[in-house]
């Protein structure tokens, strides 16, 4: 597998394109990338292009694209709403969900949220080296956070919804669309429960005990999200 690297604008077959600085750092000083070889690049938006690193100016690194793949698209949208967490937590479910297919990360705001602080540059961040070095064609989208009340209440969640509640009945994994409800370190309140499930949420349980934010997240969309 070539190296691979976000490109917002794809060259066509037999164009050029110059890389950004930084990732052309990347592709010459760090991975002294022989002239010649294959390089995928990709745009975030399921399109894909083959290229070959044909020249350096300066600095950048000059790519030559040699075959293009058109766009792909999930088959399915599942939408993860998650609860602000712990930086390393978060993070580490952000590469998860994303490596597993999450279509939509919601930010959600809840009333024991232990962190409060948006880092959505820092976050996007995550979600281009996840995925580059996944493979993933394009990128899970990102939405604004809102409070758990605003989330929930959203036209445009899926019509089937679970929440994560240790100690309930696993439910069987059905085809279509999801959304999945992912509370914070200290679990969702009594009222935020009784909120989800007023809004169509079906409370399901993954595990005999309490799973970590992160390990909540992969073990759910293992089950629930293929």
């Amino acid at each position: 597998m070539s190296r691979r690297y976000h490109h917002p604008a794809l060259p066509a077959v037999g164009e050029r394109t110059v890389l950004a600085k930084a990732t052309s750092h990347h592709l010459l000083q760090v991975c002294r990338h022989p002239r010649g070889e294959p390089v995928t690049l990709f745009d975030g938006a399921g399109a894909e292009a083959q290229c070959i690193l044909a020249d350096v100016q300066g600095p950048r690194a000059v790519l030559e694209c040699q075959a293009l793949s058109p766009p792909c698209t999930p088959v399915r949208q599942v939408t993860l709403l998650l609860a602000l967490c712990k930086p390393a937590a978060w993070e580490t479910s952000l590469r998860m969900a994303t490596e597993l297919g999450v279509d939509r990360v919601q930010p959600v705001l809840c009333t024991r949220c232990s962190v409060r602080k948006l880092r959505l540059e820092r976050w996007h961040k995550v979600l281009v080296a996840t995925c580059e070095q996944s493979g993933r064609r394009w990128f899970p989208q990102l939405l604004e956070p809102l409070t758990l009340d605003r989330a929930l209440h959203e036209p445009s969640l899926p019509s089937r919804r679970l929440l994560l509640a240790p100690g309930a009945p696993s439910l069987p994994a059905a085809p279509g669309d999801l959304a999945l409800l992912v509370g914070p370190e200290g679990g969702l309140s009594d009222d935020e429960r009784a909120l989800a499930t007023q809004t169509g949420f079906e409370a399901t349980g993954l595990a005999h005990h309490v799973l970590r934010v992160d390990t909540a997240v992969a073990a759910a969309l293992a089950r629930y999200g293929g």
